[in-house]
């Protein structure tokens, strides 16, 4: 497939995905979000152990396109709600991590694909809301569920109610962004932060990230069981063997991703 709305490019075994619009201040059409997870598709099957997601100019993503809902009823819109809903359940439950590079503005569909991340880097000049509420609709894709998850029902309803955008301090200040960094910084702590998962049994970080997605979207039974499923599926591989035995030797153990 020809991306004509994101760049892909490569640094070791992370994947760096763009969103290259930037005279558009990168709005999220449907085509921009088929792409996304095409490539995604592409990465589950390959050398790549963690993506980031970043934005090109002056937005990581100001938004879904305006002029793409305005045409749509009833019908249309749960069609439409529906694609972005699976679009971003499909990077939730990516099996590797996933960055958000944030970026100038994240608005809208824009911080709703940050949310489906697993984390979020921010860069000091991040303007940051969900302003749906001023165009007389609400979050469509997915942030009425996981946005009182990350920061709590009291602080994700102000911020969904009211349609207020907030600065990148605010939001680390609420754990909205994980970390704020300088603009010029932004890529190199996402890489560093992407670095320090990819040095890991990939195996096993692979059953964690499984596990927690799993446990957050079921009730805490059902998740303690699945734990059980991943923790149980480690001692089926060689890393775990590996680690355990570099543990008793006092030697530092080597990985081998079986």
């Amino acid at each position: 497939m020809k991306y004509s709305n994101i760049a892909v490019k490569y640094h070791n075994n992370i994947a760096i995905v763009t969103l290259n619009r930037a005279s558009k201040y990168n709005i999220m059409t449907t085509q921009t979000l088929n792409e996304i997870c095409d490539i995604f598709s592409l990465f589950l099957n390959s050398p790549v152990k963690a993506v980031i997601i970043a934005g090109s100019g002056k937005a990581f993503c100001a938004g879904a396109d305006i002029s793409e809902m305005l045409k749509l009823d009833y019908n249309t819109a749960k069609i439409y709600s529906k694609e972005g809903h699976e679009a971003l359940e499909f990077i939730e439950n990516f099996p590797k991590p996933v960055i958000a590079a944030l970026n100038g503005f994240v608005f809208g569909g824009g911080c709703e694909l940050a949310l489906a991340c697993d984390f979020r880097i921010a860069s000091a000049d991040v303007k940051i809301g969900q302003p749906e509420i001023k165009l007389g609709i609400i979050c469509g894709w997915g942030a009425t569920q996981r946005l009182p998850k990350i920061i709590g029902k009291p602080k994700a309803l102000r911020l969904i109610m009211s349609g207020d955008i907030i600065s990148a301090d605010e939001a680390e200040k609420i754990g909205l962004v994980d970390k704020v960094v300088s603009a010029e910084n932004l890529i190199k702590e996402a890489i560093k932060l992407a670095e320090n998962f990819t040095s890991k049994p990939f195996l096993a970080l692979m059953e964690a990230k499984k596990a927690v997605v799993f446990g957050l979207n079921n009730i805490p039974a059902e998740g303690k069981n699945f734990e059980m499923e991943c923790f149980a599926n480690c001692f089926k591989t060689e890393d775990q063997k590996e680690g355990m035995k570099a543990f008793l030797e006092k030697r530092n153990a080597v990985f081998k991703d079986r």
